[in-house]
């Protein structure tokens, strides 16, 4: 859904209009959303395809996310 783009820009605007936030704190939440959201999306396309998909590894002290990027 493309519109959302739009919808998450206006909002920066917005919060960069009120001071809230300064614009390179806009933009690196962006870039890094943007990262993240596409590695998820990478990652459930995979597990479709029945490729490497993530994993999941429980240890005493932690938990972790991992996934084999190509």
């Amino acid at each position: 859904m493309p519109w959302l783009y739009g919808a998450a820009a206006l909002t920066n605007l917005a919060r960069i209009g009120s001071r809230e936030h300064w614009v390179s704190d806009t933009v690196a939440g962006s870039l890094i959303g943007y990262g993240l959201g596409y590695l998820a999306w990478d990652a459930q396309h995979q597990a479709r395809l029945k490729k490497n998909g993530p994993t999941v590894l429980l240890g005493p002290q932690s938990v972790n996310l991992a996934w084999q990027l190509n």
